[in-house]
């Protein structure tokens, strides 16, 4: 009852709201039955959802910073809570219970949407210390059933132009998730959201200018595919002396100033700023994952990055067949 109240004085003028959020996370510490907390924590979320404050201010108001931190504290522990719940009561009961965790896997996601509808988050704090915090934690909680649901939640309930920005962390994660997690899954939602976003984005293009954008895309992407074979080919030398040139020439900065719209406004070709260098995005992370023995996955990133037909395609197969037939060979993998 003691927290309910406390919830009600962050709403008083001149509250010291920072202070009752960190009183209100140190007496949730004292339930630790799962059930028990994960309801206690939710309530108090939804309490307080209303008086987080936001801003810069240094007062004992709070600002944007400490609502934050409140919301990723909430969300660890809660989420610490909810995997422990396996762990309840005898053998025999595990599929009850895991039926339980299901029904109760929304008290945990509230968190995340609670975090994505706070005002004043830019990417600066959304890279550096929102999906950092939030991918450690999937990370470290080893279990399936929540790795797979707060994956799938992040997807949800971040914006495109987010996604677009941290799709290097996001994807880096997936590599590091248990080996039973369905990662073929969580990069496919990934993948349709962003080509949902782009294609809404299209819809609203002039054809001729997307017909330009088009182009001066597959030229990049061209020249980008032909230092990789290159450099696979051993020829590393020589695209460092062209990339050389090209710096001396001034070309490399005209390309960085094309980059960049009226008023200072990174241009975008289908939604997608050009500065995001989704290709290389694909190509490193698909490496990763072939690396940990995730061959379909990579392959369904593959198919990412271009149309099937792309010439821009073969050396991601040139990369993967021989790799994925050699998994095949240790591991009975059917292709």
């Amino acid at each position: 009852m003691d927290s309910a109240y406390r919830s009600v004085y962050m709403s008083v003028p001149e509250a010291p709201v920072r202070e009752i959020m960190r009183d209100m996370l140190e007496m949730s510490r004292g339930v630790q039955h799962p059930i028990r907390g994960l309801f206690l924590r939710h309530y108090l979320s939804g309490q307080t959802r209303d008086h987080l404050p936001v801003g810069d201010s240094s007062g004992p108001g709070g600002n944007l910073k400490d609502s934050i931190s409140f919301i990723l504290t909430n969300f660890v522990e809660m989420n610490k809570l909810w995997v422990r719940l396996q762990f309840q009561g005898h053998s025999r009961d595990r599929a009850l219970r895991e039926q339980e965790r299901r029904e109760l896997r929304i008290l945990v996601g509230t968190n995340l949407v609670r975090l994505s509808q706070l005002d004043g988050i830019d990417l600066d704090m959304y890279k550096g210390q929102i999906l950092p915090m939030i991918l450690e934690q999937v990370v470290q909680c080893r279990d399936v059933l929540a790795q797979e649901y707060l994956m799938e939640v992040i997807t949800q309930v971040f914006t495109d132009d987010l996604h677009l920005r941290t799709l290097d962390q996001f994807l880096s994660a997936t590599a590091k998730l248990n080996p039973s997690v369905n990662v073929k899954q969580i990069i496919s939602a990934m993948i349709d959201r962003l080509a949902d976003y782009a294609k809404r984005e299209a819809e609203s293009e002039d054809p001729e200018e997307r017909r330009q954008k088009e182009e001066d895309a597959a030229n990049r992407l061209a020249e980008e595919v032909r230092k990789m074979r290159l450099r696979s080919g051993g020829n590393s030398e020589e695209v460092e002396d062209k990339e050389a040139e090209v710096s001396e020439n001034g070309t490399a900065n005209a390309e960085v100033d094309g980059e960049k719209g009226q008023g200072g406004q990174v241009k975008r070709f289908r939604g997608i700023p050009v500065d995001v260098k989704l290709f290389e995005v694909f190509w490193e992370q698909l490496v990763g994952l072939v690396k940990v023995s995730k061959p379909t996955c990579a392959l369904l990133m593959i198919g990412a990055t271009g149309s099937p037909n792309s010439g821009y395609l073969s050396p991601a197969r040139e990369y993967l067949q021989p790799r994925i037939e050699l998994l095949s060979r240790q591991t009975g993998l059917r292709r």
